[in-house]
């Protein structure tokens, strides 16, 4: 027996929109994929894969606050060209944009180990979406280059919805306490559209849509 929204029960099918970039040959008619809690989700690899560092062409890496205070100090920050400055400006939206998705993830996750332990990780599951929110996902996740399949899914499966995500813009502790609502989710007056599951243990891809 699985909790689902309040629910138990043993098997569900729902709908998984994948990126075709990774991971192709798990998504096939017929395959099963096993959701441990060392999967390694794209959103895991985006949070394991943020740094605040810039890469010189050298190759070496260097934090990008020192990397500034370095062109400052040595004056060479006012010798730098419009495309210079435009890629540097790049970088620095690019560190503070996944700074703040790092500081929500770690908030998220810190508050189900503590209060929620039973539920799946966002790090480390599967996510799937049901019929309502195809429309939604597809636009949000997919772009012009996705495959959706159909699936069965068994195990430890949590619904929940995505406008309960606490804001990024706020503090840790901020965020860490409006977690609450996003593991602990009441239903009414959401957009149905936005709801997502969150699965460890097994999807069974039943059939490709498309």
């Amino acid at each position: 027996m699985f909790f689902l929204g309040g629910d138990f029960m043993d098997k569900y099918e729902l709908y998984h929109i994948h990126k075709n970039d990774g991971h192709n040959k798990l998504w096939e008619e017929n395959k099963i994929i096993k959701v441990s809690d060392n999967f390694k989700s794209n959103m895991a690899k985006r949070y394991n894969n943020f740094s605040t560092c810039i890469k010189l062409e050298s190759g070496m890496e260097i934090n990008f606050y020192d990397y500034m205070l370095g062109l400052v100090g040595t004056g060479e920050i006012f010798t730098l060209n419009k495309n210079e400055i435009m890629a540097l400006s790049d970088r620095a939206y690019q560190i503070s944009y996944y700074a703040n998705f790092f500081k929500r993830e770690s908030a998220l996750e810190k508050y189900r180990l503590d209060k929620f332990n039973s539920l799946p990780s966002r790090l480390h599951s599967v996510y799937l979406t049901d019929e309502d929110g195809i429309g939604y996902w597809t636009e949000i996740l997919g772009g012009n280059d996705y495959s959706l399949f159909r699936v069965e899914a068994t195990g430890n499966i949590f619904k929940t919805n995505e406008e309960l995500l606490p804001n990024e813009v706020l503090s840790y502790a901020d965020v860490y306490d409006n977690s609450y609502n996003y593991w602990h989710p009441k239903f009414n007056k959401l957009s149905k559209y936005k709801n997502e599951y969150l699965v460890q243990g097994s999807v069974k891809v039943l059939e490709k849509i498309r």
